[in-house]
């Protein structure tokens, strides 16, 4: 399998993002792959399909918009959007890249993710989500002082 069609079937189970297109990620993935995230780290195919597998428990139906790819040389790039919730009914909804790295037979031997983390979650924890705010409102008014 090319690298496109290796890249293009991977943001295929994301845009369908369920417990079924997870099972896809065989024929895509080398079974050592690793995956990072701004929480986890991890090697091989069942932790990072069990990271997956989590969200579906942790958010009432978990959805990534792939908003976009593109191929590189050894590397391709999903730009997506998460939006999910807790039992709560509280949604979240961000922004992120992932990073692919593909060996020379087309398989993924590497998933690593870009997104904020602060603005995405630790901004929604009451006494933390404060204490960032205000550290944010701070830096911000010092980079307009300073272009002044």
């Amino acid at each position: 399998m090319s690298r496109l069609d290796t890249l293009r079937d991977y943001a295929a189970v994301f845009s369908d993002f369920s417990p079924d297109a997870l099972a896809r990620l065989d024929t895509l993935c080398r079974p050592d792959v690793t995956f990072r995230d701004p929480f986890h780290g991890v090697t091989g195919l069942a932790q990072m399909r069990a990271i997956f597998e989590a969200m579906f428990e942790l958010f009432q139906a978990p959805r990534f918009t792939v908003r976009d790819f593109a191929l590189g040389t050894d590397h391709g790039f999903i730009l997506w959007t998460f939006d999910g919730g807790p039992e709560d009914g509280a949604t979240i909804r961000f922004d992120g890249t992932s990073t692919l790295t593909f060996d020379r037979d087309g398989w993924i031997v590497a998933h690593v993710d870009h997104w904020d983390a602060a603005a995405a979650i630790h901004e929604r924890v009451p006494l933390l989500g404060t204490a960032i705010r205000l550290v944010n409102r701070r830096i911000a008014a010092k980079v307009q002082r300073s272009q002044r």
